[in-house]
């Protein structure tokens, strides 16, 4: 159990290191903590390009052709999602077990083979 005096000098020390508290300084370390980017809220990740991103999203949007509203949100998705597994397959080597990249094989191995039943591959 904590005593009163260490809970006394627990909240003296919460005083004293709150973080950054201007808007610069959350900025300059909201990223801080990203180790690989796949759960990122943000599309892009330090050491990415967004002109590589903008590029990549006209190309799919291109293919896939989206008409109206709810299928040019749907493209806006499958880029956001295929972009985020561009950035897996440069993570992957370091942070992977053989176990998970033979899993990630069969997941390519059925998409392939989906894409050839289905005449995009």
């Amino acid at each position: 159990m904590t005593s009163e005096a260490q809970l006394a000098a627990n909240r003296i020390n919460a005083m004293k290191s709150t973080g950054p508290r201007t808007g610069a300084g959350k900025a300059a370390v909201r990223l801080n903590g990203i180790k690989h980017g796949l759960l990122s809220r943000e599309s892009l990740v330090r050491g990415e390009s967004e002109a590589d991103l903008v590029h990549f999203g006209k190309r799919l949007r291109a293919q896939l052709t989206p008409i109206g509203e709810l299928e040019a949100l749907l493209v806006d998705r499958v880029v956001s999602t295929a972009w985020r597994l561009r950035r897996l397959i440069r993570v992957e080597p370091r942070s992977m077990t053989r176990s998970t990249r033979l899993t990630r094989l069969s997941i390519i191995m059925a998409g392939r083979k989906w894409a050839f039943c289905h005449g995009t591959r």
